[in-house]
């Protein structure tokens, strides 16, 4: 890899595996057995080390701690990877530092480290404020343990914080998600993520909606609690800037901004996916070949493709139309040698038409009534 002169941009994305136990929803690469812990610590400093010469290439602006359950372990091991990071780059360019943490998995002393490595920015699951709801995804914590841990990051000095929701969840109504919805309005965090629930097939979730058991997400009721998702929200000063996401001012996540914006970021850790010099990376799944292929001193990737000019184009459209700013399709113009208007002229004047979208004479951005419907509106467009 080429040096560079002027340092571009890098974000870094760590996946933490462990989880007390596995949400009926989560089809992400956990596992609740603890016991590889400290091993896959001892390979997590080992695969950064790999990463040294673009550690050193790259100015790091964010650094994502997810998972998993990132607050389960102790926060020693956090330290101990934030410290080998620093090892081949300095982190005084820092713009957001952020560790996904859980009810029940948190205390004082472990969110004390964190604000000694430098993390500024906490996102806290939360999902509904709803116990019975809580119960049924199989999450940990009741509302009260929350509510305990919200406090603490407050009285430990955390000013950036963000808690996660869901709706569309089997037996919730809207009244249900208008509840959750005030109740964390009221604690006014910096940060809203507010999710749709997908249900994937290697989820336990999947296997009780189709015994039964469990009734399917109704995509009518969906569309309704996210248009009065965006309702509440923006009347208490929260901008939707992405799809799922909504923000006090200047809070916007800078790390998840990178993703929709492709610049690079390095992944690090199992299944984590990376993206460095129009190059996509995936590491590989599973415990045993991670620890094999680091023991070979070659790096865990299992996938890589080099991103074509087309499917950097398609790509840019697709990320940049989730952001409430749209895209520049002039800016795109002059990149791609294309006519973007002309291009889609059918299917933008049909949106146009519809108030789907709207546009002025350099972007094209989806409105708030497109929102709601905004992968139809992508998938339409592109």
């Amino acid at each position: 890899m080429m040096m560079k002169t002027n340092k571009e941009r890098l974000g870094i994305y760590i996946h933490i595996p462990f989880c007390k136990s596995k949400c009926i929803y989560c089809d992400f690469v956990s596992v609740t057995n603890q016991s590889l812990t400290d091993k896959y610590f001892d390979y997590l400093l080992k695969e950064i080390e790999m990463y040294k010469e673009v550690l050193n290439q790259f100015k790091v602006v964010t650094i994502y701690f997810g998972g998993g359950t990132p607050s389960l372990v102790d926060a020693l091991y956090i330290e101990k990877v934030v410290n080998k990071i620093k090892e081949y780059t300095d982190l005084n360019d820092i713009l957001e530092f952020t560790i996904e943490v859980n009810p029940g998995t948190l205390n004082r002393e472990k969110l004390e480290v964190y604000k000694k490595v430098g993390i500024n920015r906490i996102s806290i699951g939360l999902q509904s404020t709803n116990n019975n709801t809580l119960k049924m995804l199989g999450r940990i914590h009741d509302y009260d343990e929350f509510l305990d841990s919200y406090n603490l990051i407050r009285e430990v000095g955390f000013n950036n914080v963000s808690v996660d929701l869901m709706f569309g969840l089997p037996g919730q109504t809207v009244e249900m998600f208008e509840s959750s919805i005030d109740k964390v309005i009221k604690l006014n965090p910096e940060h809203i993520s507010a999710y749709s629930l997908k249900v994937e097939e290697s989820t336990k979730l999947y296997k009780l909606i189709k015994k039964g058991v469990l009734e399917e997400p109704n995509e009518e009721i969906d569309r309704v609690m996210y248009e009065l998702l965006i309702d509440k929200l923006s009347e208490n000063k929260y901008n939707l800037y992405e799809i799922s996401n909504f923000s006090k001012n200047e809070f916007e996540s800078k790390h998840n901004m990178i993703y929709w914006e492709r610049e690079n970021y390095l992944g690090l850790g199992l299944a984590a996916h990376g993206f460095i010099d129009n190059k996509r990376y995936g590491n590989v799944i599973s415990f045993n070949e991670y620890f094999n292929i680091i023991d070979n001193e070659i790096k865990p990737v299992e996938e890589t493709s080099v991103i074509s000019e087309e499917e950097c184009l398609f790509e840019e459209v697709m990320l940049g139309l989730r952001l409430s700013k749209g895209i520049n399709y002039k800016k795109l113009n002059e990149k791609y040698n294309i006519d973007f208007i002309k291009d889609h002229n059918q299917e933008v004047i049909e949106l146009l038409e519809e108030k789907m979208i709207e546009m002025n004479n350099e972007s094209i951005w989806i409105t708030k009534k497109g929102m709601s419907v905004s992968n139809a509106i992508i998938t339409k467009i592109i």
